[in-house]
């Protein structure tokens, strides 16, 4: 049995049972970090797609999930100081409120992005669901246009043209998944890139008014303007989930963090252009990187309302 099919079928006091076996220290971390440096240059950035509190016990830190968070924000600050790297501050609030504000919509991730964020303010992009924390080199950042606004006749596509996940793919961006047990694909932001690069006919898109406040290049003054939201979404009663396969098939390396008996910890690290090889069986109209259980709702879907989904057949 895979070591990720563990999660399965399993009860949670069961699960967290199995993850509190599995030990690490800050010299794990920072060894585990001195290989990722090994495999990429300083010109590439790194998204960090953060799931810490399930690798087990970080000792000498304690069991306070702030604790843990501020310990791994420190070491990979420290340790990435001279690489671009962001953690996600995505906030689905602008979806119900139309409002967005870098400074005060709240981040809706985990306690690493929340405090990344809390002392990075000024550093937050202004996708008004998918905004990132950028950190380390920002001259790169900067340099690169990442804090430019993506706006074109006030639309925002997150996964357009000049979108922060289009920069990040042409800079052969790395991402670094956090896996344990099971490797969550639900919340692998990336997939939604390469869907809306290919026009998957199981997604359409459906534009949300709204606020999007700025700031000018000292982050003093507030700037206020109306933007339509041009968000690729599925329909409400489709659970899309992905296989596994799409991310691990194309992982550049994989790491152990803590004791190798446990090897359903794992930290994957992934590189654009190597993902970037679904987008032919995506524009091919394949659903293979789907899980089996997708696939047979979108069918059953499709039977029901029709295909391709569209805001009127399914909105």
């Amino acid at each position: 049995m895979s070591h990720y099919a563990i999660m399965s079928h399993y009860d949670v006091n069961s699960y967290y049972k199995e993850i509190a076996k599995n030990t690490y220290d800050e010299k794990d971390v920072r060894n585990l970090l001195a290989k990722i440096k090994a495999s990429i240059p300083k010109n590439q950035p790194i998204i960090i797609q953060p799931t810490l509190l399930g690798l087990g016990k970080f000792a000498g830190v304690g069991k306070k999930a702030s604790k843990i968070a501020n310990t791994w924000y420190e070491i990979l600050s420290d340790e990435l100081r001279d690489y671009p790297w962001a953690l996600p501050a995505f906030s689905y609030n602008f979806l119900r409120t139309r409002s967005f504000n870098p400074a005060t919509s709240p981040c809706d991730l985990c306690m690493l992005s929340q405090q990344a964020l809390a002392q990075n303010l000024e550093n937050r992009t202004y996708d008004p669901v998918f905004s990132y924390t950028l950190l380390g080199n920002m001259d790169f950042w900067h340099d690169h246009g990442y804090f430019d606004l993506n706006i074109q006749d006030n639309i925002i596509n997150p996964f357009g043209k000049d979108s922060f996940f289009d920069k990040f793919t042409k800079a052969n961006g790395n991402i670094m998944i956090v896996s344990y047990m099971e490797l969550c694909t639900d919340f692998f932001t990336y997939v939604h890139y390469l869907e809306n690069k290919a026009g998957v006919e199981y997604r359409y898109y459906k534009n949300f008014n709204g606020i999007l406040e700025t700031h000018n290049e000292s982050h003093t003054n507030e700037n206020k303007r109306e933007i339509i939201y041009k968000y690729f979404v599925k329909p409400m009663d489709l659970a899309t989930k992905y296989k596994e396969s799409f991310i691990t098939d194309y992982a550049h390396e994989t790491f152990i963090l803590g004791s190798e008996e446990h090897k359903f910890n794992k930290v994957i690290l992934s590189n654009t252009q190597e993902l970037m090889k679904n987008l032919p069986y995506l524009e091919n109209r394949d659903l293979s990187i789907l899980s089996q259980d997708t696939q047979d709702d979108i069918r059953a879907l499709k039977e029901k309302v029709g295909y391709p989904f569209t805001l009127e057949n399914c909105g």
